[in-house]
């Protein structure tokens, strides 16, 4: 292989050695690569539904389905009905989440009786649907030590309710206690489209929080559906701003982004080489939006060279856990 510092006549070797210094200075000195946050968006929203009461099958996932978006609808295994349109909005790409077997608050729980409550209801909630469970939201947004020791073992993030509402990727969240907004019967449709506005405004991720729609017998704090559906318009006018994606899909993207930008370097010659692990919790499956050097020459993933987009990014996949780049000289 031919080395970019090689000697050849005195000014051609005072030339390249110059560059070299000039590369070495450049890897010193900034990162060699960059994550797009959010995506490529400017902010990111994941739309979630608690309980999986009958309503949100009927005002909930079908306007979800016509405007092409996706939400993650944390369903309680024990209580499950509907199971035969359950599976269908599942299989439809809406993201299935586990919210216990029984729903019951975290405080009457013993240490065995939480693993229970969460790893019981994943198995059930998987081999109902025959999906892959792998997000938690806690039963009435409590959060106890077991509860939380539990979500930690079975799910790689868990939705709470309370803190910080619009998260910065520039800041590490909790992720066993994601914040969250409520929306409740009360909740004007101008206010949700607020905080969409917010959101954009920040560029941060927010976790809209909703449950029963009027109609519903038993459910929580039902919302109009006119109200949820005036929401999803909004958010739809303002796609090209905001990633509208499952709470999971966005999550897997931030930590896979956090563990790539803390990864360490090695330099070959030419060959920059990034090696990581990635969690066994984490979703298989992530792709990430990245920004390399303009010398870049090539770009490889398990010897699979990655073409950049008409845009100048790459998109690579974790899942592979490793990446390639050579450089011009």
């Amino acid at each position: 292989m031919k080395r970019p510092c090689r000697k050849t006549s005195k000014n051609t070797w005072k030339a390249k050695a110059s560059a070299c210094k000039l590369l070495i200075m450049s890897i010193n000195s900034k990162p060699l690569l960059s994550v797009l946050s959010w995506n490529g968006y400017k902010a990111a929203i994941s739309l979630t539904f608690d309980d999986g009461d009958p309503s949100q099958l009927e005002s909930a996932v079908p306007e979800l389905s016509k405007r092409d978006i996706r939400g993650t609808f944390f369903l309680i295994a024990n209580r499950l009905k509907n199971l035969e349109e359950w599976k269908k909005a599942a299989h439809a790409g809406q993201e299935i989440g586990n919210h216990t077997l029984d729903h019951r608050h975290g405080r009457d729980l013993t240490a065995a009786e939480a693993v229970d409550q969460v790893n019981l209801s994943r198995q059930k909630l998987e081999e109902s649907l025959n999906v892959s469970v792998t997000t938690f939201a806690y039963p009435f947004t409590e959060i106890t030590p077991d509860l939380r020791r539990a979500a930690q073992d079975y799910h790689f993030l868990s939705r709470g309710g309370y803190g910080s509402v619009y998260m910065n990727p520039q800041n590490q969240p909790d992720w066993l206690y994601l914040a969250s907004q409520v929306a409740y019967s009360h909740t004007s449709s101008g206010i949700l489209k607020g905080w969409t506005d917010q959101n954009i405004y920040y560029g941060t991720w927010s976790i809209p929080q909703f449950h029963a729609f009027t109609g519903s017998q038993t459910g929580w704090q039902p919302l109009s559906p006119a109200k949820f559906t005036d929401f999803l318009d909004d958010l739809v006018e303002r796609k090209k701003e905001i990633w509208n994606a499952p709470l999971g899909e966005v999550g897997a993207y931030w930590q896979a982004q956090d563990i790539l930008e803390k990864t360490a370097v090695e330099q070959k010659e030419e060959t920059t080489v990034w090696k990581w692990e990635k969690p066994s919790l984490l979703p298989s499956g992530t792709t990430l939006k990245i920004r390399l050097p303009q010398n870049t020459a090539k770009v490889y993933q398990k010897d699979r060279l990655i073409e950049p987009s008409a845009e100048g990014f790459y998109v690579i996949s974790f899942d592979d856990q490793e990446l390639k780049l050579t450089r011009k000289f």
